[in-house]
């Protein structure tokens, strides 16, 4: 994200918005961060990335793997399934009881409460946010 908005001059996010987003990435990082405080985060998790084997469920599709805080995972699926899924014309109305249990089962499984994990997301939803708009841009720019 860092290297995207500062390579991006304003193509993609204006650039006010690029620097108080860069600000916050700043602000996030842990001064003197060790190797391996941040655990390996999908960053794309949502009921599609998940498939059932006879072990038991596997995640796929890998390829936006970034380090992060786990709090960086859970913002991403929480803007995947509820922002991106409710607006996205793919997603049929009948799937909204699966989103939902989808949303529940993330929270109960990282075990947060509600307002535990709003708060834990609550510094990543911007950055998140503008991450998926120039992910999004960029793809339509380069289809078009």
């Amino acid at each position: 994200m860092d290297d995207a908005l500062r390579n991006d001059s304003g193509r993609f996010v204006p650039q006010p918005i690029a620097n108080a987003i860069l600000a916050l990435i700043e602000r996030l990082q842990p001064a003197g961060r060790k190797h391996g405080e941040n655990g390996l985060c999908h960053c794309d998790l949502h009921p599609g990335n998940v498939i059932m084997t006879a072990d038991g469920p596997r995640i796929i599709d890998w390829s936006m793997t970034m380090r992060g805080p786990a709090a960086l995972d859970l913002t991403f699926g929480h803007i995947m399934l509820n922002e991106i899924a409710r607006t996205a014309s793919t997603i049929p109305s009948g799937r909204a009881p699966s989103m939902r249990r989808c949303r529940r089962s993330t929270r109960v499984l990282a075990g947060f409460s509600p307002a535990a994990l709003m708060a834990a997301m609550e510094p990543w939803l911007p950055i998140v946010r503008c991450f998926v708009l120039v992910l999004v841009r960029r793809v339509r720019c380069a289809s078009a």
